[in-house]
């Protein structure tokens, strides 16, 4: 839209605690937002619809909500009437996923098993949601409650359009009803990670809304502006946990790299963090992957009585703050 309104959406964003707060964390969020972005761009900006479809699908190995992407991007497709030249493209992809779906691998596509149950049909998180896309924008001690009517401007601006525009639907529209609308009804509230994905999308649609061509002025860069120099008389002073690297799981980490072989398997309530910070096989901690006998479990305090019972092949190797670390028993 123009080349200083994203400079300023940028430097908004390195201004956001909320953003801040996500580089304390190993999340898969930000690289899920970029492989969506990126997807957009091939599809509206280089007129590529197959590397947009691509990508799409590859977002699915990042996070289980690319199906959600996936969606909305063949919406727009089959309204440009070229969905039939991709059909090959498409067999070709979900044919290969029901392949690891039905394979050992499947885990490659998530461990979201238990994430089904977070979904109410009352739209419990649609306020929660509104006041931490405000909380992005605005210093954290500023009340936003008029911020909020804004970003909810904001929405009904882009249910309108996508309602009086049923043969064109923009795909930014659809992003933001889209995502906006399925976390409302998640209830797993996760501050902005979930919502990064169509934060680009937002400030389109602001600068869309804020566009007086008649007066030659867009007011959303003003606003934005504003916004930035709003922030930059408030430093961010606050610092921050560094869970990830703490020093009980550096020394965690230390402990694995130095004690287990790489091909052993894991079972740790957090898989992901321990396969990037180690290099260990490892695979999300539950009932069913407990009784698949995995040479080692990792169990925190609080969830050790859960999961008490289901260690009578196991034996305690080692202790490391809150976290316990198991052995399988092998029978001699």
């Amino acid at each position: 839209k123009s080349k200083n309104f994203a400079l300023l959406v940028s430097g908004l964003l390195l201004c956001s605690q909320e953003i801040l707060n996500l580089s304390q964390s190993i999340e898969s969020d930000l690289m899920f937002s970029l492989f969506c972005i990126i997807s957009v761009y091939y599809l509206e900006n280089k007129n590529n619809p197959f590397v947009a479809i691509l990508i799409a699908f590859l977002s699915i190995l990042i996070k289980v909500q690319g199906l959600i992407f996936l969606v909305l991007l063949t919406i727009c497709i089959y309204q440009k009437n070229i969905l039939n030249k991709f059909r090959t493209p498409f067999a070709i992809f979900l044919f290969s996923y029901l392949l690891v779906y039905l394979s050992p691998y499947r885990y490659f596509l998530g461990e979201y098993k238990d994430h089904f149950r977070q979904f109410s049909p009352y739209f419990l998180n649609f306020r929660y949601n509104l006041n931490i896309l405000s909380e992005s924008m605005l210093p954290e001690f500023i009340q936003n409650s008029l911020f909020n009517y804004f970003i909810f401007l904001i929405l009904i601006y882009a249910l309108t359009k996508t309602l009086l525009n049923l043969k064109s639907i923009s795909i930014h529209n659809l992003l933001i009803l889209g995502y906006f609308s399925f976390f409302s009804l998640y209830l797993n509230q996760q501050g902005i990670r979930f919502l990064l994905v169509f934060l680009p999308s937002i400030f389109i649609l602001f600068f869309e809304l804020l566009d007086f061509k008649s007066l030659k002025v867009n007011f959303g860069i003003y606003l934005i502006a504003l916004l930035v120099i709003i922030n930059l008389q408030f430093p961010l002073t606050v610092n921050l946990p560094n869970h990830a690297f703490s020093e009980e799981s550096t020394s965690l980490y230390s402990y694995i790299n130095n004690n287990i072989d790489k091909k052993k398997y894991i079972s740790a309530e957090k898989p992901r963090l321990i396969r990037l910070t180690t290099g260990t096989n490892a695979v999300y901690l539950e009932e069913a992957s407990i009784l698949k006998s995995p040479d080692y479990l990792l169990i925190s305090d609080v969830n050790l009585i859960k999961y008490n019972a289901k260690l009578e092949s196991y034996t305690l190797i080692k202790k490391i703050g809150q976290f316990n670390l198991y052995e399988l028993i092998r029978n001699k």
